[in-house]
């Protein structure tokens, strides 16, 4: 009698373990599945193939077909490579390890028990996709943002009457209708490159980017905006190519401003170096090297800083 009053709670266990396995399976084969949608979406990485393994209800076993190990054998190598950021061998071993238990991939039976060992490894790996597909999200989001506020300030961008306005004028025929659609347009590549915070835009990525991508001749169009943009005097080419145009959507003493701002804000008192700017996290941050040290000798002109030369690199001391 007292041996059975014994069991009753290892049976609980055993149930209770089991029902913990297979909802932690679930979650990590829907994670998987959405991870391998929003890449395919992207076309960031590889189509990655989609295994659908059979659980059984009740238990703690995966049945797996000949046509089941055999994808498994192309997934481990795929979800190695695009899921894991790490390329160290051990992860990669360990990864591998992982999704061989959870095909259930076994020498003599085709059957697996997973231990409280494996359900931990389980655990890092949710955790690691749950980083990942919230990455890509965050990717996406960025990416369909800057294109609705141009969309938000510039309506006509996506209404069909306005589908002219992606072939360019004749300059020598209809010279005020191409005027009016170069300021247009100017415009829009200008606050197209401060919404996405980028201080060089490369002319070949406009390419394959809305609403750039719309244009019919896009590679002259892109070129004509460009050089509208230069005329203003708010961007420049830093290249012979052509190929990378600086827009200064804000002027470097705007900059100077908000460096000098920033470091008095944080109490930084030691020399700064372009690596301490990179390392703000700042709307500055990202800012090309040779702006970075025209702006030092704007705030060391201006006496609210000293130019200082340390291991032959120089870097400003704010004056307090």
């Amino acid at each position: 009698m007292a041996e059975i009053e014994k069991k009753k709670p290892e049976k609980q266990e055993s149930s209770q373990l089991e029902k913990e396995r297979t909802a932690k399976l679930q979650k990590l084969r829907r994670l998987k599945q959405k991870l391998a949608e929003m890449e395919k979406q992207e076309e960031i990485l590889a189509q990655q193939k989609i295994i659908d393994v059979k659980l059984l209800a009740g238990t703690e076993e995966f049945e797996v077909n000949d046509q089941i190990k055999s994808e498994l054998t192309d997934l481990e190598s795929s979800i190695a490579h695009e899921v894991a950021h790490s390329t160290l061998e051990e992860e990669e071993y360990k990864l591998s390890s992982i999704l061989n238990k959870l095909a259930g991939v076994s020498n003599e039976t085709g059957k697996v028990e997973l231990s409280k060992a494996d359900l931990a490894s389980i655990d890092d790996e949710i955790h690691r996709l749950e980083q990942e597909i919230e990455l890509e999200q965050t990717k996406a989001a960025v990416v369909v943002s800057i294109f609705d506020q141009l969309c938000e300030e510039y309506t006509w961008l996506k209404e069909p009457a306005y589908g002219f306005m992606y072939s360019m004028p004749d300059k020598r025929k209809n010279k005020k209708d191409y005027e009016s659609w170069l300021d247009d347009w100017s415009k829009v590549l200008f606050d197209y490159a401060q919404m996405a915070a980028k201080h060089i835009i490369y002319t070949k990525e406009l390419l394959s980017e809305k609403p750039w991508s719309e244009f019919k001749d896009r590679t002259n169009v892109i070129q004509e905006l460009a050089d509208g943009l230069i005329k203003q005097k708010v961007a420049e080419f830093l290249d012979k190519k052509k190929e990378k145009l600086r827009i200064y959507w804000k002027s470097l003493e705007f900059w100077a401003d908000s460096i000098v701002d920033w470091a008095k804000n944080v109490a930084f008192t030691e020399p700064i170096f372009i690596e301490d700017i990179r390392e703000a996290n700042q709307e500055f941050s990202n800012l090309p090297e040779e702006d970075i040290n025209r702006i030092f000798n704007i705030i060391a002109k201006q006496g609210l800083a000293d130019k200082v030369k340390i291991d032959n690199k120089y870097a400003i001391k704010i004056i307090f």
